[in-house]
């Protein structure tokens, strides 16, 4: 009989994503050297990385702006300065799409 006992779901916030590993290299190597100018670190990383990286960094910003990722992680990896000016992590990562997404 306890073959037969389905598992227990887990909770919503167990499923969400812990690490976003593209977004704080991102943060790290192009955020912080920009002076908080995230459209120009956009465009620098689109210029000088790789298509794959930037592709890893586009899945995980569509995965934070969907809400996927674990509050204590975006809070972590975007910062609390950011999510103040565009008044949440999802905003910050749409804008980021964007941005990644513009032409020049």
């Amino acid at each position: 009989m306890s073959a037969d006992v389905p598992e227990k779901p887990k909770s919503v916030e167990e499923k969400k994503i812990n690490q976003l590993p593209m977004v704080k290299a991102w943060e790290t190597t192009y955020g912080k050297s920009c002076d908080g100018n995230d459209e120009k670190a956009a465009r620098l990383f689109k210029e000088f990385e790789s298509a794959e990286k930037l592709t890893r960094l586009r899945n995980e910003l569509f995965q934070l702006r969907d809400g996927k990722v674990a509050d204590q992680t975006a809070l972590a990896v975007v910062g609390m300065r950011r999510i103040g000016r565009h008044t949440s992590a999802a905003n910050w990562a749409n804008l980021m799409i964007i941005w990644l997404n513009k032409r020049v």
